[in-house]
């Protein structure tokens, strides 16, 4: 079963849409959670040019999260760099995934979980589909790009803000942005849209 994860940046109305959705709670590491609700995926705080790897570690310290994720392999950061921060991070997480943008997937140790980056913001992932071989974590994307690699890759787990702005304007239906009630304030059309989302990811493990 695939997990979805939404992230974040702590507004209220998407914190409280996303813990009473079928989503699990995700935030970047240097972002506030309002209220208590527990966090269930601490990203890397990418979006933060001040953030380091040691307030990442912090976070991840004190929400103990199902899911984090170690800093990409990429520039002047070795594989061996992300091993060793990977390392610490599973002190505190249940998984741990490592971006292998430097290395080939095959080289990333078996006690992490992989990543397909897809979001536009930095680097994408430049290898192959077929290079990976295991189950794997989409980071970032569209619901349709994350979906079409989901039925070419076992998929463990997904993250995603896209809804975020999306559903400002509507509900995510399974295919596309749907008209809703006029009633449906915005937290309505997240919950609703994230529902479908994970709805739509077991239909792909079905069809397995």
């Amino acid at each position: 079963m695939t997990e979805v994860y939404m992230t974040t940046k702590g507004g209220r109305d998407v914190t409280a849409a996303v813990a009473d959705s079928d989503a699990h709670l995700g935030v970047e590491a240097t972002n506030d959670v309002p209220g208590s609700y527990g966090v269930e995926f601490v990203d890397f705080p990418f979006t933060d040019p001040n953030a380091t790897v040691d307030d990442h570690v912090r976070r991840v310290r004190a929400e103990c999260p199902r899911l984090t994720v170690a800093p990409d392999v990429e520039n002047d950061r070795t594989l061996g760099d992300a091993v060793a921060v990977g390392d610490e991070l599973g002190e505190y997480a249940d998984t741990v995934i490592v971006v292998p943008k430097d290395c080939h997937p095959a080289e990333v140790p078996d006690r992490f979980r992989p990543a397909v980056a897809t979001t536009a913001f930095g680097s994408g992932t430049p290898w192959p589909l077929w290079a990976y071989g295991r189950p794997v974590h989409i980071l970032g994307g569209s619901p349709a790009r994350q979906l079409t690699i989901g039925r070419h890759l076992p998929v463990a787990s997904v993250d995603t803000s896209w809804f975020v702005t999306r559903c400002r304007f509507g509900m995510w239906d399974g295919k596309s942005i749907d008209q809703t009630p006029d009633n449906w304030d915005f937290r309505r059309r997240l919950r609703e849209s994230l529902d479908n989302y994970a709805a739509a990811w077991a239909e792909v493990a079905s069809d397995d």
